[in-house]
């Protein structure tokens, strides 16, 4: 049996960051804290923070406490909702992914100008719901060809602001703009679909083509979850869709090849389960590759020298730390950002950002990937000479 483990199987930046800061307010135990609906769509990670003492309301009025803090999930909430949270005086965190609050601030700055809003994805799905109450739930909403058969007719000036779910599928928003470019004549579009989702579904795809059998592993309710599958099994007929190792499908795969991918939202404990559980039901364990293994093979290498490019996950006073897809984060220290002494890291990038960087040393002794933004900025300055 041969092992094809997706490098972008698992948590992306987004969820990693609002589970681990769930998992604080676990540990600390000082006070009572809730999430507005699940942290993420992922039963195991929610039943877990649950026996640790984090509970969920659907809704504020739920709340009776005057003392809790209320935890608003990644998928991002509506504009009434912080409203509500500042009438109450209600302490509250807010984990929304940074690229779900990027389409916040667009809908709400296009609709005030007068714009019309079009979204594209599942009405139904919790991230629309948030984005649609940004203008005052005013928004049409596009996820198939019967929705856009129902389009209304547009006057051929209307301004048409249009933005998407953040996991839509690349063959959706291909399919829903061309309808529009045909429809509207004063339209702007705003790709919005997340940078990790079309990494994760492009590599899905990927390995779903060369492989016998493809497992994706997430919980059933996750819509970034779904569509890997659906893009999985295009390419691969044996491809079968479980939450944990206990749902995997028994099948001899010994003389078989194997893909696993896993939706944003499946921690990297379960994806180790399901591989150790194939090794137990070959009899095999200790001759294929460990979880250790395929995770390390499944990481990019870097090199002293290099120009590459990350995403920003966390910014400091003093430093920037990227996700370089590598076993450790890269850091940027404020003197590598910029020669402007005066420019604080929160001024020159936010969470959520691509960005390109020089890598100055891949182990300080400490554990650090040390990167310089600046020394990139040089290079392509000399470049352009």
């Amino acid at each position: 049996m041969q092992i094809f483990l997706a490098k972008t199987a698992g948590f992306c930046f987004g969820v990693n960051r609002a589970v681990e800061a769930v998992y604080d307010h676990a540990k600390s135990g000082s006070h009572k804290t809730v999430t507005l609906g699940p942290i993420i769509h992922n039963q195991e990670v929610v039943n877990d923070l649950m026996s640790k003492g984090i509970g969920i309301v659907n809704a504020l009025h739920e709340i009776d406490d005057p003392e809790v803090t209320v935890i608003l999930r990644t998928h991002g909430v509506g504009k009434k909702i912080y409203e509500i949270l500042k009438e109450r005086n209600l302490q509250y965190e807010d984990l929304a992914c940074p690229f779900v609050k990027k389409i916040h601030h667009i809908v709400e700055r296009h609709f005030k100008d007068g714009w019309q809003i079009v979204i594209i994805g599942d009405a139904l799905h919790p991230e629309i719901i948030g984005i649609n109450g940004w203008c005052e739930h005013q928004a049409v909403i596009l996820n198939n060809i019967e929705d856009c058969k129902l389009f209304p007719s547009f006057e051929p000036q209307k301004r048409t602001c249009v933005v998407a779910q953040t996991t839509i599928n690349r063959e959706k928003w291909d399919f829903v703009t061309n309808f529009l470019k045909n429809t509207c004549t004063n339209i702007e579009f705003f790709d919005t679909i997340c940078s990790a989702t079309n990494e994760r579904q492009t590599e899905a795809a990927e390995i779903a083509k060369k492989v016998d059998v493809m497992f994706v592993v997430g919980d059933k309710n996750s819509s970034n979850t779904g569509k890997l599958f659906e893009i999985c099994k295009k390419h691969c007929e044996k491809s079968f869709l479980f939450d944990t190792a206990k749902e995997m499908p028994v099948l001899d795969l010994s003389n078989f090849s194997v893909g696993i991918t896993a939706g944003a939202s499946t921690p990297a404990s379960i994806i180790k389960e399901v591989i150790e559980t194939m090794e137990e039901q070959l009899g095999q364990e200790g001759q294929e590759l460990s979880f250790a293994d395929l995770f390390e093979n499944s990481l990019v290498i870097l090199n002293t020298g290099e120009v590459v490019t990350g995403t920003v996950i966390r910014v400091t006073e003093t430093e920037v730390f990227v996700d370089l897809g590598f076993k450790s984060d890269g850091l940027i220290r404020a003197g590598e950002l910029t020669d402007d002494p005066a420019i604080r890291p929160k001024d020159f990038v936010q969470l959520g950002d691509k960005i390109e960087v020089f890598v100055i040393r891949v182990d300080d002794g400490e554990g650090n990937v040390l990167l310089s933004k600046k020394k990139v900025d040089a290079i392509k300055g000399w470049k352009d000479v």
